[in-house]
């Protein structure tokens, strides 16, 4: 994965991504015209899920364009489990599903924190998803805390 020329659209692509799971957190304590907090406790998993099987399938691509990923075979499975954790996260109640992304989102940055100190991904790469979690799992805790 080369630097791109700018970092500027990545990053700003970045950070509107996570813009759905703010809107659901923030209107599950300050409700919306046609937004209400059950609303935005229904389409946070889902967006979430959507969320983590994309990223999971960014590593999967990684695989397939025949990166050196040690055990790619593995690797390729690992990936298919946020797939598959996405899914559960939907269809689980809230507070299993939300806990599900949690975790999802805070292993996809580490298993991306590892690959670039093994030099298996560019350190940029890492950087960004390590921003972006924050940013994800900010949210998704106040979720969280809002069905216990």
């Amino acid at each position: 994965m080369q630097k791109p020329q700018s970092l500027k659209l990545p990053w700003l692509i970045g950070l509107i991504s996570v813009l759905p799971l703010w809107l659901c957190a923030y209107a599950t304590y300050r409700p919306l015209v046609d937004f209400s907090p059950v609303t935005a406790l229904a389409l946070a998993p889902i967006y979430g899920g959507i969320y983590l099987s994309f990223i999971g399938g960014a590593k999967w691509g990684l695989v397939s364009a025949g990166t050196n990923l040690p055990r790619p075979a593995l690797q390729m499975l690992l990936s298919f489990v946020f797939l598959l954790a996405g899914f559960a996260a939907v269809i689980l109640p809230a507070v299993i599903g939300l806990s599900i992304l949690l975790i999802g989102f805070i292993l996809m940055a580490l298993w991306d924190l590892i690959h670039s100190q093994a030099g298996v991904i560019v350190f940029w790469y890492a950087k960004l998803r390590i921003w972006i979690t924050i940013f994800i799992v900010a949210p998704l805790l106040t979720l969280l805390l809002k069905v216990l």
